[in-house]
């Protein structure tokens, strides 16, 4: 893993253990899309499963117990010890063991986390997508289906309003300047 991704994940995850003992699940949505800007960036899946789960976590646990919210707070603790150490599988294994936490609670907590995951990966592959990277790619690096981003992209109007920051009032303004030489 890069240096400088493996230190930001270790700043996001540090921050997201800091909102969620303040119950800030509002702000582990903006860390989330930090990440996956990175992810846009460098293009790695280490980057995009930190912004996917922590962006699971903002949906979930306003609706967990304290006991749930207890034990991801440890495990993400774990994560950061892991990650701080170079322990790169032993960091793997305790993000999933995050997961299974959640998956681990009530049935509905349990069907709601799968329903957010899923519907995550798709949201931050777009994002991705919306950062310039082409939706192929997007899906790759999730490991998402591309057919489902492409219906979700379609029903957005984010594709229609800028690409890579570039308002259509630009882009129309340049393919002009093109063709009336």
């Amino acid at each position: 893993m890069n240096l400088k991704i493996k230190d930001d994940i270790v700043a996001l995850l540090k921050e997201s253990l800091d909102a969620i003992r303040n119950s800030n699940f509002g702000l582990l949505n903006e860390i989330s899309s930090h990440t996956v800007h990175n992810s846009s960036v460098f293009q790695d899946h280490d980057s995009t499963s930190v912004a996917v789960l922590i962006y699971a976590l903002s949906k979930v646990l306003p609706r967990a117990s304290v006991d749930v919210k207890r034990l991801v707070e440890e495990k993400i603790s774990s994560c950061v010890a892991e990650l701080e150490k170079d322990n790169m599988e032993s960091y793997r294994q305790c993000l999933k063991e995050v997961m299974e936490v959640i998956q681990a609670t009530k049935e509905d907590i349990k069907q709601y986390f799968n329903e957010v995951l899923s519907s995550s990966e798709i949201k931050k592959a777009s994002a991705i997508y919306y950062h310039g990277i082409s939706i192929g790619r997007a899906a790759e690096i999730l490991g998402s289906n591309r057919w489902e981003l492409m219906n979700y992209v379609g029903k957005t109007r984010m594709n229609e309003e800028t690409i890579a920051g570039i308002t259509v009032e630009k882009r129309l303004a340049y393919a002009r300047k093109l063709f009336s030489s």
